[in-house]
């Protein structure tokens, strides 16, 4: 027996296959993420030189304007995905999973029309009342132009989680990361501005799009749908509907207070708001980075998550929930600890001496990230997107109360303080419901081993 059949005999005997699904997921999509956190760096060091805290300032806005009206649209298409494609592998019913993953890819295209519709008429109409300096409203149509290739990366994703291919995801985002490097410096070298820079990461979202989509389609038969494109049929059963519809609102409240905080700081902190958006939005994407441990692992435990509760084990899925969410807890303390011991250097260092007062609002940001998501999977995974929906909403009226209340005299330390409120709120509402559905599962009898 060779060293690696051992290893992995050993390994078979501490962990589950789920735990092991889980795990390799998780590590592909953090290979995905350092792709892209390198080429973001990288992006991030050159963009700030090119256009500095105003210019970055007016970048976050056009970002968060796109990323909103994108997020509004087609976010609820992953987990609709993992959770309802797994039950009809589960039962079966594989020609319903393969409209199942159709459906949520035709409303995802869809919604992203209208969604790059409604970018180009409000940043080059109503451009103002956003808060765009008039020079740069051209740039939104740029920017949200990669959205619509990258509209069919959710549920694009979920079927490579359900294949556990999740090795294509992250050839897919090196190349988009490379291609944004590339073309960032090309921009800088030649004196470019925030055109130039946001053609760059238009680009660089499309390849994401296209290459996730591509290879999803091209593993779709070890997934189980060997028939996805022999027919062109949408139709799902309202139980599908009815989800995607409240997941809709889900990740619309989550959309409104990932971007709202960058467009109302704007608005609120007065003649210095598009200098405190550079602010918060250099902090924002330092803290997105410490976030990866637990947001990239939700994806592979919805799936698996689903599998296990459709198919009875219980056992084996609180045991699978309580040892992942404890291996995150372990992660994300391990990434946060350090960023905030050293958040001033990192700021002045990556950014350049004008972004040093960001260190402030990232210590604060970083408490956020300790509200672990993966428990709380456990509701959707059970197709019950209620809970979540309620619990969100809560979270986005404490959100609002709270930036409204702060960022007129804090700025970005306010808006920090905003999406920090957010998800705690978010977390401590929806836990119960979670634990609620654990408890269910260990009343479970089917697959009570490993």
């Amino acid at each position: 027996m060779n060293l690696r059949a051992r290893i992995g005999e050993a390994l078979s005997r501490v962990f589950s296959d789920s735990e092991r699904r889980v795990a390799r997921q998780s590590l592909w999509m953090n290979a995905a993420f350092a792709a892209r956190l390198l080429g973001g760096l990288a992006s991030v060091y050159m963009t700030a030189r090119i256009l500095g805290v105003e210019g970055f300032g007016a970048l976050a806005l056009i970002s968060s304007v796109c990323a909103l009206a994108y997020g509004l649209a087609v976010a609820p298409a992953g987990p609709t995905v993992t959770t309802f494609v797994t039950r009809g592998l589960a039962e079966g019913r594989r020609e319903e999973a393969a409209r199942v993953f159709r459906f949520s890819l035709a409303f995802s295209l869809g919604a992203a029309l209208a969604a790059y519709a409604a970018i180009t008429a409000l940043s080059l109409a109503a451009g103002g009342a956003l808060g765009i300096p008039p020079e740069h409203r051209h740039v939104a149509p740029i920017l949200a132009l990669g959205g619509l290739a990258a509209s069919a990366n959710g549920s694009a994703l979920g079927l490579l989680y359900i294949a556990d291919r999740m090795g294509l995801a992250a050839l897919a985002a090196a190349g988009a990361s490379l291609t944004n490097v590339a073309l960032t410096a090309a921009a800088w070298a030649a004196g470019g501005g925030i055109a130039e820079v946001a053609a760059a990461r238009a680009l660089s979202d499309a390849i994401l799009g296209l290459g996730t989509l591509g290879a999803a389609l091209a593993v779709a038969p070890s997934a189980g749908l060997a028939g996805l494109t022999r027919s062109a049929s949408v139709r799902v059963p309202k139980d599908v509907a009815r989800f995607l519809a409240s997941r809709a609102w889900i990740t619309g409240a989550n959309s409104l207070a990932n971007n709202l905080d960058v467009i109302l700081l704007t608005r609120l902190a007065g003649a210095g708001g598009i200098s405190q958006a550079g602010l918060y939005g250099a902090a924002r994407r330092v803290a997105d980075i410490a976030a990866s441990a637990a947001r990239l692992t939700r994806g592979a435990t919805r799936t698996e998550y689903s599998a296990l509760w459709y198919a009875g084990r219980g056992a084996r899925l609180r045991r699978v929930a309580l040892r992942v969410t404890g291996a995150t807890i372990a992660a994300s303390l391990a990434i946060v600890i350090p960023l905030a011991l050293l958040r001033d250097p990192i700021m002045r260092y990556l950014l350049g001496a004008d972004f040093a007062d960001a260190g402030a609002p990232l210590l604060i940001l970083l408490l956020g990230v300790l509200a672990i998501p993966t428990i709380r999977s456990l509701t959707l995974a059970a197709g019950r997107p209620m809970p979540t929906a309620i619990s969100a909403l809560i979270a986005l009226i404490a959100f609002a109360a709270v930036i409204s209340a702060l960022a007129p005299t804090r700025g970005a330390t306010g808006a920090a303080w905003a999406r920090t409120a957010f998800f705690w709120t978010d977390f401590a509402i929806a836990l119960p419901f979670a634990i609620a559905v654990f408890r269910e599962a260990g009343k479970k009898k089917g697959g009570e081993g490993g």
